[in-house]
């Protein structure tokens, strides 16, 4: 009932579907936001990826544009022959939700490595663990975990590699609490095997972190030049880059550089790429 009144009280609206949610009209007037094709290359890390492909599948089928959130994720989602012959525009992530804040620049940097976000699968944080286990890691820097709480089988391979008092899971914690966490770290490590941006790149480097990365396409495009990759197939890449980090000479004009560029990634402006896609829809069904 309420769909068959916005259609007769909105006739040409645009569905824009955020996360793969089908356009009950199930007419072409949609646009669908792509923020990864990550279910499409590592369904075999969990059984309900696949699911995740087919619900995508038939979101895709319907839209009229398509709208991703970077280069790579574009790149990425045409390669798999999805929207052939369709818009395709991105619009890229910001990162001023976590406001620079005059007062981090006078927060002392404490002796740790900072991780943020989900655990599993493609978010490779089994390399972090064996990273600092390894001779290259700086054996006074312990790493942070902001996020969900270690779980039991998390907790047992953390105990059983010897790693109890090297890492500390902070849990889940507001935007304030995250911005002092990226001020006051070493450093920030990210070793996904695979992302659709990378949102806590650019809070990172906001908030004055150097970012250690997995070097990967996405990051290089996210970070630029002011971050350090490392392999993510690799441990001892991984304790390399983070020793190199905390050794940076010429650190805070790194950072600064990196605060710098963060400012190229604004809410303002994935809104008006945003509404760039609609106008060009809209007259495209008119």
């Amino acid at each position: 009932m309420a769909i068959r009144q916005l259609e007769r009280e909105f006739p040409n609206a645009i569905w824009h579907s955020t996360f793969y949610t089908e356009d009950p009209r199930m007419r072409r007037f949609a646009v669908v936001s792509v923020y990864d094709m990550i279910a499409e290359k590592f369904f075999y890390f969990d059984s309900t990826l696949v699911e995740q492909v087919q619900q995508k599948r038939k979101c895709f089928v319907h839209a009229e544009a398509f709208l991703a959130i970077s280069d790579s994720t574009a790149d990425d989602f045409t390669q798999f022959g999805e929207g052939s012959n369709r818009p395709l525009f991105v619009a890229k992530l910001g990162a001023d939700h976590l406001c620079h804040s005059e007062n981090s620049e006078m927060l002392l940097t404490e002796n740790y490595c900072l991780f943020v976000g989900a655990r599993g699968a493609y978010k490779n944080f089994l390399c972090l663990l064996d990273a600092t286990t390894k001779p290259e890691w700086p054996q006074w820097l312990k790493v942070k975990v902001a996020g969900s709480d270690f779980g039991y089988a998390e907790r047992n391979l953390i105990r059983a590699k010897g790693l109890q008092d090297r890492f500390e899971n902070v849990g889940r914690v507001t935007d304030k609490e995250l911005g002092h966490l990226y001020s006051s770290a070493s450093c920030f490590v990210f070793p996904s095997l695979a992302e659709g941006f990378g949102l806590p790149i650019v809070e990172a480097q906001l908030r004055g972190t150097i970012p250690v990365l997995s070097d990967i396409p996405v990051f290089r495009e996210i970070a630029a030049d002011f971050a350090l990759f490392f392999d993510p197939v690799s441990p001892s890449s991984l304790a390399r880059a983070v020793s190199q980090a905390t050794m940076m000479h010429d650190r805070k004009t790194f950072i600064d550089q990196g605060r710098q560029h963060s400012a190229l990634f604004r809410w303002n402006k994935t809104s008006e790429a945003t509404l760039d896609c609609y106008a060009k829809m809209s007259r495209s069904v008119s």
